[in-house]
């Protein structure tokens, strides 16, 4: 799910055709005085007003009071917003702008997307994903060719400014030292106030991994790496480190992402990369950042905030005060995350991002059940959910996003016919209606240490709209076992990379697998495999269902879900899918006062709960006490001792 707003998500597939109309110096004044109309209150009462002139390919602020340069950091020269309008109309500019003052009391940041527009003209799926969670004033840009959004909050660090290139497009969000050229040219889809989204900043910020571009350059003294960093290229630079002596280890870091030499201590292994990789940039700070970034190390505790800067940010800082970058001994220096529980308190951390609201969290989840008896359905009614952004499981809202199912048990004419019957034939109005142009499917896929995982990764970067990635079957991608290994430990590296992988990216990844045949009363004792199964992942549904019945429970608990839940589903025989009927507990106690309704309607005489129970094949003390309930709520009466519809208030019985 997508952070919680106080407004609907606005949509934005509507938005393919951007407004052209850009904002030249000979622009007609009038154009100023109808934009104004459509700008947000909140910016409007501000004295942080420009007008703005092109200086060659730059758009230069200008002073509104004396026509000359202003200055984002100097308030004297910025004017109210009708100083800007009358010094656009005085001095013949090609606009007015408002600049983000950092001292200000409500302090605003801008979000500037720019060439996210396709050939067709409709908007990039990661520009229309931001535009949805910040879902607050968003207006077209001068060029026409992308937005600028408004939001009440602050950068997550100390820096002023993110900045952000994926493919074609770009990402640039500021705070202060910065302005907007504005147009008014509002995006109906969105609101037209500027609303308060700390939170969906932070995880904007967090979720893309934005440079920290602006963060002061580093003061210690540090002994030079590799003098010819600057002669190659990033590709050229990391065959270098992976060609030379030490390049086996390199590779483990960088390629492999394999920190098993730090006994799982995951900063250690950062600061062992980092210590690499800034001997081979020659200690050049921002090329660090950059390689890392494309790492197998890479997650999102790289962006976090620490110690009023960013955790990737403060390792490189350690590595290149620690003397020589890239040597033996600093590359095995031992690093801990560690800081005050006080402080934590009082960090503003991204929130819970979920796929599917209240049940499917991002991060691994084990979706578990016994074999046909519908997992795959479910898996795949939820990926449709989210291939649509519509509700799964008939209840819960799905956030819509690129989905890549792996049906590694099924062929293409079998995965069609489960499509047809989930989707419909065209014009239809099946479950999932509509053509799922967001969900790619393969049928095989390379095991998970033979280049499954890799494989995984350049489709999420090719997708920067990714949301879910389903996984059916588990066994399909597990790698060989080692004979003798401890199983525990082998099922627990299995699911590491896995768990890490969701985690860096900020998706959800569901794994389809097999219970055990051994029943039990507790959920996660059913699932196949040992404990190390359950215990990586993030969360874990269990599908249970006896054959031939079309009910069935799904049992969901996990790390970022308060209150373990067990839901009774049924099964729609004539749709193939699956709809929750509420809780599992609920619906059990409503079924059984059904049949307790049913028995004494036909039974003659008033029946003994151990005859009622005997009857039913039900616990003798559990039918007592559902008796007594329904006796308080009017649906029975007890007469000595025995149990009788009361016809008076329920006369057709509790159904």
């Amino acid at each position: 799910m997508e952070p919680e707003s106080g407004h609907a998500a606005p949509r934005v597939e509507g938005m393919g055709a951007v407004s052209n109309g850009g904002v030249g110096n000979d622009l007609p004044s009038e154009y100023h005085a109808e934009g104004v109309k459509e700008l947000p209150y909140e910016i409007t009462m501000k004295s942080s007003w420009v007008g703005w002139r092109l200086d060659g390919d730059d758009k230069c602020p200008i002073n509104p009071h004396n026509g000359k340069k202003a200055k984002v950091n100097d308030r004297t020269t910025w004017g109210t917003l009708e100083q800007a309008l009358d010094g656009c109309t005085r001095y013949d500019l090609a606009g007015i702008g408002f600049v983000f003052d950092r001292d200000a009391t409500d302090l605003i940041t801008g979000i500037d997307i720019d060439h996210c527009r396709e050939p067709d003209g409709s908007i990039a799926l990661w520009a229309q994903e931001i535009i949805r969670v910040l879902n607050s004033y968003t207006e077209r840009s001068p060029s026409g060719t992308g937005f600028h959004i408004f939001v009440l909050g602050k950068l997550p660090t100390s820096l002023e400014h993110h900045r952000l290139n994926i493919g074609s497009g770009r990402i640039e969000v500021y705070d202060g030292g910065r302005f907007f050229t504005m147009t008014g040219d509002h995006v109906e889809e969105t609101p037209r106030t500027i609303e308060r989204r700390q939170d969906e900043l932070e995880f904007i910020v967090h979720k893309w991994g934005l440079d920290l571009r602006d963060q002061p350059s580093f003061n210690g003294t540090v002994r030079k790496g590799y003098a010819n960093a600057a002669d190659l290229d990033d590709d050229a630079l990391i065959e270098k480190a992976l060609g030379a002596a030490n390049g086996e280890k390199f590779g483990r870091l960088f390629v492999d992402g394999n920190i098993s030499e730090y006994d799982g201590d995951d900063s250690s292994a950062d600061l062992a990369l980092v210590n690499l990789l800034a001997f081979w940039t020659n200690g050049d700070r921002l090329r660090v950042d950059r390689l890392f970034r494309r790492s197998r190390l890479m997650r999102a505790k790289w962006n976090r905030a620490l110690r009023d800067t960013a955790y990737g940010w403060w390792t490189i800082d350690k590595a290149l005060a620690n003397g020589a970058p890239g040597s033996e001994t600093q590359s095995d220096t031992q690093a801990h995350d560690l800081y005050c529980a006080a402080t934590l308190l009082d960090l503003q951390l991204p929130p819970v991002r979920w796929t599917v609201n209240d049940i499917l969290p991002e991060g691994l989840i084990l979706l578990s059940g016994k074999p046909k008896l519908g997992k795959s359905w479910l898996a795949l009614s939820v990926a449709l959910a989210v291939a649509h952004g519509q509700q799964a499981l008939g209840r819960y809202d799905a956030q819509q996003g690129d989905v890549l199912f792996l049906a590694l048990e099924d062929n293409k004419r079998r995965f069609q016919s489960r499509l047809r019957k989930l989707c419909g034939p065209p014009g239809s109005a099946g479950p999932y209606a509509g053509r799922p142009e967001r969900l790619m499917v393969a049928h095989r896929w390379g095991a998970l240490d033979k280049g499954g995982v890799a494989a995984i990764e350049r489709w999420v970067r090719e997708h920067p709209a990714a949301r879910l990635i389903v996984i059916d079957t588990l066994v399909r991608l597990r790698p060989m076992r080692r004979a003798n290994a401890d199983a525990y430990v082998e099922d627990s590296k299995m699911m590491t990379p896995l768990q890490e992988f969701a985690g860096k990216y900020g998706v959800t990844i569901l794994v389809v697998h097999h219970n055990r045949k051994q029943e039990s009363d507790d959920p996660l004792d059913l699932i196949s495999g040992t404990l190390g199964l359950s215990g990586t992942v993030d969360a874990v549904w269990v599908l249970r269902r006896d054959r031939g019945n079309m009910h069935a429970s799904l049992f969901v608990t996990g790390r970022d879900i308060q209150d373990e839940t067990d839901l009774a589903l049924s099964w729609d025989a004539a749709t193939c899918c699956w709809r929750v009927l509420g809780e599992a507990h609920e619906y059990r106690q409503s079924l059984e006062r059904l049949q307790i309704c049913q028995l004494l309607r036909q039974s003659k005489e008033p029946l003994a709960p151990k005859d009622i129970a005997e009857e039913l094949g039900k616990n003798a003390s559990t039918t007592r006490v559902l008796l007594r309930a329904m006796v308080r709520s009017n649906t029975l009466v007890s007469t000595k001792g025995r149990y009788s519809l009361n016809t008076v208030n329920s006369p057709n019985g509790e159904t």
